[in-house]
């Protein structure tokens, strides 16, 4: 009898800690939605030896906050995936075993000291890219991002967009206000607060799009939302860009009074052709120039602190050479303020024509989805209407549940579960 007790308290005593290690406790916490998908299958095929896994299309919702065990994290091989979708959680929730986006995902305070984040393990960063070091025969990961660190969170937040966003539109409304004022100092408070507001957002811009990268559109993304939620949530977005592309217009019209006053003309395409002459010249620049300026020996193939340093100097020949030729010419139009109109001009479409570039991403998917769900409209419109009246199957008009005649105003056509092609298909299977 003592060796029993003994038994099941060393088996207790030894089962404990591998429990609490194996068995994280994790939060649902979607970073787009209130809840996160839980589909109950998973779909695995092997195309190409890779490993193209999806989900049926079955599914619950299971709020944020919600309380989940974690069995194991399944990969997605297929290069097309974004990476942070490519993880995918195997969990206990209820009792039942669900499927979910592994970045759905939040380790939970309640885990016992030491039990380990198993997610940290694996990287799913938005918009990072990486390379082959051939000298230590690893992969240098570049622009990684943690979703669930300060920074991700901060990026994801709808606060940070709205800031952007109050950025870009107060500087309209200010602009639309005092758009007829003629009193020197309130133009020059339009001018500093304009450059001051759109320069802050366009920075901001950059930085979230070169960390996010695909998954900036997150707000307006069809893969997250339904069609009429993603087009309602694109409107801020387009009043965002719209108010950029304004704020160039309230610029424009002040400097090209100043310039004919001063006996020159002031044109606004320059700032838009010459950028683009200069960016032809610096590639033509870049190909032509020796490897060891660069850094790189004739015929050696770079290592990657080399290829690190080659890029860092071609980003900094870049940043002087594109606003040059603009400088030259708005410096010649309007000597001093055209030196620093320059500069601002190169930088302002640069980062408005990204900008527009995910505008017209998200605008594309969403009018994407729109034209697949008319023509779904369309083709089971077209079935009930004329197919099935004219293909022989049986059927009758209903309103509120009653059987009527086909004339009567709102009856809507039901076939019959039993058809002739029912008889066809069950003869046919006989034989």
């Amino acid at each position: 009898m003592k060796k029993t007790y003994l038994f099941v308290f060393l088996a207790v005593f030894l089962l404990i800690p591998v429990l609490s290690v194996s068995a994280q406790i994790y939060e649902i916490d979607s970073f787009v939605n209130k809840y996160a998908k839980a589909y109950d299958e998973l779909v695995a095929n092997t195309y190409k030896e890779r490993s193209d896994i999806s989900y049926k299309d079955e599914y619950i919702e299971i709020p944020n906050g919600t309380e989940v065990t974690l069995k194991r994290i399944i990969k997605n091989d297929v290069d097309e995936l974004p990476n942070y979708l490519r993880y995918n959680a195997e969990i206990i929730y209820e009792g039942q075993t669900k499927y979910i986006y592994a970045w759905n995902l939040k380790f939970s305070d309640k885990n016992p000291e030491g039990t380990k984040d198993v997610l940290k393990d694996y990287n799913m960063s938005p918009n990072m890219f990486q390379i082959d070091d051939k000298e230590t025969g690893t992969e240098k990961i570049y622009n990684e991002l943690d979703l669930r660190s300060p920074e991700g969170e901060m990026l994801m937040s709808p606060f940070f967009l709205l800031a952007i966003f109050v950025l870009l539109v107060s500087s309209l409304v200010l602009n639309f206000i005092f758009f007829r004022s003629m009193k020197k100092g309130i133009k020059i408070f339009k001018l500093l607060y304009t450059v001051i507001t759109v320069t802050t957002a366009i920075i901001l811009e950059g930085y979230y799009l070169i960390r996010l990268g695909p998954l900036s559109i997150w707000f307006c993304d069809v893969e997250f939302y339904s069609t009429g939620r993603a087009a309602l949530n694109s409107i801020p977005l387009i009043l965002a860009i719209y108010a950029q592309i304004m704020s160039i217009v309230f610029l424009y019209l002040p400097a090209k009074d100043d310039a004919s006053s001063e006996g020159s003309k002031f044109k606004l395409w320059p700032s838009i052709v010459l950028p683009i002459l200069a960016f032809i010249a610096f590639i033509i620049l870049c190909f032509n120039l020796p490897s060891e300026f660069f850094g790189v020996a004739e015929g050696e193939e770079a290592t990657i602190a080399q290829f690190e340093s080659a890029i860092k100097l071609m980003f900094k020949l870049l940043l002087i050479i594109l606003p040059i030729p603009s400088v030259i010419y708005y410096g010649i139009k309007l000597k001093l303020r055209g030196l620093f109109l320059g500069i601002y001009l190169t930088f302002y479409w640069i980062g408005t024509l990204f900008a527009l570039g995910f505008l017209i991403l998200a605008l594309i998917k969403l009018f994407v989805a729109i034209f697949f769900q008319i023509l779904i409209f369309v083709a089971g419109a077209f079935v009930v209407l004329w197919v099935l009246p004219k293909s022989g199957i049986s059927g009758h008009y209903v309103k509120n549940g009653r059987v009527v005649d086909s004339d009567t105003p709102g009856a809507r056509y039901v076939a019959d579960t039993s058809s002739p092609l029912d008889d066809l298909f069950d003869s046919s299977s006989k034989k």
